[in-house]
């Protein structure tokens, strides 16, 4: 634009900047069923227009590779019954199939590094929740090994309500905040070994809680367990705690009503919280606190210092005895309170 000889703003056209916004602004393209972005040579998918059923999402469109599943790309769809997602995509977008009310079986690549978002984002768009959030028929989840480092982020299955088992590859380093919590018919978990020689995942808060039906639990490689990681697992009755295990959080198996015996770790040297943290925060409650039926416990001696925080077995009802082995310097506030059934501490 430009002023002319009234003074009045008028438009002038400029041929290299026409050119610029023909060559840039058209950045979303239809191949098929999908509509997508290009940025550069690579492609995300950021709609589906298709009938559903069985579901492949190509690798290749247009000639070009497909790296990305954008954000809310099939969300609510209702008509996806199977998807299988083609080797070669790497990332699968928050809310990416959020709400797949029909969709029932899904196979993840071993290219796939990332599953939704995994920092902290508020809870007012679609980047909050997660990429399968809600799919409410979902029962099987087949994840396959890869090479890479990868991470299962925020509420990625949350209140999937018909998955029932899950087997978690090595390299997922992290599982971040209630990825599967709300899994009310999920029976076992196993987090297989990493791909590295020494414990290095990672779980985050209230990844599984409130999984009310959750049997059977076997981590291999785990580094930390977080906050409320499994609290409210009322049925959990078999625990698989790996050597390398370093802490485990506050309330991470609070409540866990069915649990009878639990082995922790040489190299466990934090169990729970140990300052002051008020009392409205799971932080403040012990890490087996209110398991009413846990009767043995095996501390194993370890090298460095360790301690048991603040209500680590409080109200722990049927625990009987206790071996705490010498390595652990401390043990704070309530750890061992209305443990009513106590006879022999060590």
């Amino acid at each position: 634009t430009m002023p002319n000889i009234n003074g009045t703003i008028t438009s002038v056209k400029n041929p290299l900047l026409e050119m610029w916004h023909t060559a840039f602004a058209a950045t979303t393209f239809t191949s098929g069923d999908f509509t997508y972005t290009l940025s550069g040579t690579e492609i995300t998918i950021t709609a589906y227009s298709g009938a559903g059923g069985d579901l492949v999402i190509p690798s290749v469109l247009d000639g070009t590779n497909v790296v990305a599943i954008g954000q809310s790309a099939f969300k609510g769809n209702t008509t996806i019954t199977s998807l299988n997602i083609s080797e070669g995509i790497k990332t699968i977008g928050a809310s990416a199939f959020k709400d797949c009310k029909s969709l029932v079986e899904v196979t993840i690549p071993s290219s796939v590094t990332a599953i939704g978002y995994k920092g902290s984002n508020g809870n007012n768009g679609d980047a909050y929740y997660g990429a399968f959030e809600g799919d409410e028929r979902l029962r099987n989840v087949t994840i396959l090994t890869g090479n890479a480092d990868a991470y299962i982020g925020n509420r990625s299955f949350f209140n999937c309500i018909s998955l029932e088992n899950v087997r978690i590859p090595g390299n997922y380093k992290n599982i971040y905040n209630k990825a599967f919590s709300g899994c009310t018919e999920l029976l076992e978990v196993v987090w297989d070994h990493t791909t590295g020689l020494s414990a290095d995942q990672v779980a985050d808060d209230y990844v599984f809680t409130g999984d009310t039906e959750l049997l059977n639990v076997t981590l291999n490689s785990v580094k930390q367990i977080k906050k409320g990681t499994f609290s409210g697992c009322i049925k959990l009755n078999t625990l698989n705690l790996n050597e390398g295990l370093d802490s485990i959080g506050a309330s991470a198996f609070k409540n866990c009503k069915s649990l009878v015996e639990v082995t922790i770790p040489s190299t466990v040297t934090a169990i729970g919280y140990k300052g002051n943290s008020g009392t409205n925060d799971d932080a403040y409650y012990g890490a087996f606190e209110g398991n009413e039926r846990l009767r043995s416990v095996t501390m194993l001696s370890g090298k460095a210092d360790a301690y048991v925080g603040n209500r680590t077995f409080f109200n722990c009802i049927s625990l009987e005895s206790i071996r705490i082995p010498g390595n652990y310097k401390n043990i704070y506030s309530k750890a061992f309170s209305g443990c009513t059934e106590l006879v022999s501490v060590v």
